[in-house]
């Protein structure tokens, strides 16, 4: 997820039995599927400035039967790259 507004990115994964668009739908539900930095600025900012702001965008497609493990080792290769844990809304 981009925030075009700061720059900020977001990298998140879907690994749960309904792939992408079940987490994509969780995101655009919630705006923020629990994570601790998006919560806070939905809390200051509101929905609005998600449906405003905020572009999602497909990094890698593994398909449902790929191994959970790979995925988040993809991810976490995503987030490095992409510095998102000190300049984005990632937190771990």
């Amino acid at each position: 997820m981009a925030d075009t507004h700061t720059g900020k990115l977001y990298i998140g994964s879907a690994t749960g039995g309904e792939g992408v668009a079940q987490r994509w739908d969780n995101y655009l539900d919630s705006k923020h599927c629990g994570n601790k930095k998006l919560i806070a600025l939905y809390n200051q900012e509101g929905s609005e400035y998600f449906k405003k702001y905020f572009t999602y965008t497909l990094f890698e497609y593994f398909g449902l039967s790929h191994a959970p493990m790979k995925i988040i080792e993809r991810e976490q290769y995503w987030k490095k790259c992409l510095d998102t844990i000190r300049n984005g809304y990632n937190d771990n």
